[in-house]
Parts: structure tokens; sequence; C-alpha cells
């Protein structure tokens, strides 16, 4: 049995902060998008390093410069100039 890794995930236990997650919300005039800010404890070291690494992880799956990008080009959508 093969096991699949996928670095470009973390889940963790947070509090939501700012959700908008039933309607998407236009921020300072911008398109609508849905999204959330979470809190975590920035004493969590090992959390804030895997987040990080996680990041860096989907730019590099990506090809993208930007997190943005990343983050749009692997949920299938397509990515701005």
């Amino acid at each position: 049995m093969s096991t699949r890794v996928n670095n470009t995930k973390v889940i963790i236990s947070a509090r939501a902060s700012y959700l908008h997650a039933f309607e998407p919300d236009s921020i300072n005039g911008s398109d609508p998008k849905y999204s959330v800010s979470l809190i975590i404890d920035k004493k969590d070291t090992d959390l804030i390093a895997k987040i990080k690494k996680a990041v860096e992880q989907a730019k590099e799956v990506s090809g993208c410069k930007k997190f943005e990008d990343a983050y749009l080009m692997l949920s299938g959508e397509e990515v701005g100039e």
C-alpha cells in the first residue's frame, strides 16, 4: 500500500476571525472572495514552521513566486498576471 504525502496542507486547531465562508466579501473595493483569518499561538514555533514549510512547498510545486498564485494554481483556478 502506498502512502501519499501532501506537504502543502497543514491541519490545525485554531480560532477563526473575520470569517467569510458563507458569502464572499469585498475588501477595499477588490473582487469579492471567501476568506478567513486564523488566530494561532505565536509561541507555537513548530506549527509556524510547518505553515511556512507548506507555503514554500506550494510555491515550489506550482512554480509560482507568490503564495497567492501558487494557491490558485494548486486549486485549479487561473493565475492572473
